[in-house]
């Protein structure tokens, strides 16, 4: 008898590996189909604002480029002041003078960036406006009174 349940178990798997496989390529093809990439985080929520005008370093974005890549989609480089990409302290508490940053494309929150360098993929729409943000570990935008710490392209196109 236990043989007998072993081999159903092995028969149940061996069916319910590739059944998975082909319906998460599929909903894969589904999401593709919404017009955005699986890179999108639908966590677009906003964490708030973390004013850092009192902290003994305040960061700054000094410049943002956006190059067509030869291949697909875009190279984005931010270079940063008295800042510091630390994203082994994500979700902790505020340390002045670093976090991560977020990319938004279009207006939408895209990912997060813990470098300064980061390949944006070719997508279905075209990219009108691209905005990044300093936030902090907690993920707070990092203010400074009432101005975010913040810069933004937009296409020429």
């Amino acid at each position: 008898m236990l043989k007998k349940v072993k081999l159903l178990q092995l028969v149940v798997i061996c069916i319910g590996i590739p059944v998975g496989m082909l319906l998460s390529n599929r909903s894969v093809e589904m999401h593709e189909a919404l017009e955005h990439p699986m890179a999108i985080q639908h966590t677009s929520m906003d964490h708030g604002l973390l004013d850092i005008s009192s902290d003994d370093i305040i960061p700054k974005i000094t410049d943002l480029v956006v190059a067509k890549d030869k291949m697909s989609g875009y190279n984005i480089s931010i270079t940063t002041e008295d800042f510091l990409f630390t994203p082994v302290n994500v979700n902790t508490s505020h340390i002045p003078g670093q976090g991560h940053a977020h990319l938004y494309v279009n207006g939408e929150k895209f990912a997060r960036l813990y470098a300064r360098d980061f390949h944006l993929p070719s997508l279905a729409a075209p990219i009108e406006a691209i905005r990044v943000t300093l936030n902090a570990n907690g993920h707070e935008t990092m203010v400074i009174g009432e101005e975010e710490v913040a810069v933004e392209w937009r296409s020429n196109d």
